[in-house]
């Protein structure tokens, strides 16, 4: 992707001069963003495993959970959205 392939290029340039990893991480978490919310949800899962991943990495992908957004659907709008979708399923619900 357009998104990632910076972010691949730049990663040597990061780790070795100082100044570029913000914005260096500010750009990976772009690149993850971008990618869909089944990266994004991979990501915030590595986020809670430093034992797995290194700490900066668990510290940058913790951001993505602080910046989730709450859905604003209200229940009735969501019972609504499934009859729709499935017809004649309402007696599951």
């Amino acid at each position: 992707s357009l998104r990632v392939a910076p972010v691949a290029l730049w990663a040597p340039f990061a780790l070795l001069i100082p100044f570029l990893r913000k914005w260096w991480w500010r750009h990976v978490l772009y690149a993850i963003e971008g990618c869909g919310p089944t990266a994004v949800k991979l990501a915030q899962w590595s986020a809670t495993r430093p034992d797995v991943f290194p700490e900066a990495w668990c510290q940058r992908c913790g951001l993505l959970q602080n910046r989730a957004t709450r859905a604003t659907q209200t229940r009735r709008e969501a019972l609504r959205t499934l009859a729709d979708a499935f017809p004649g399923g309402d007696t599951v619900l």
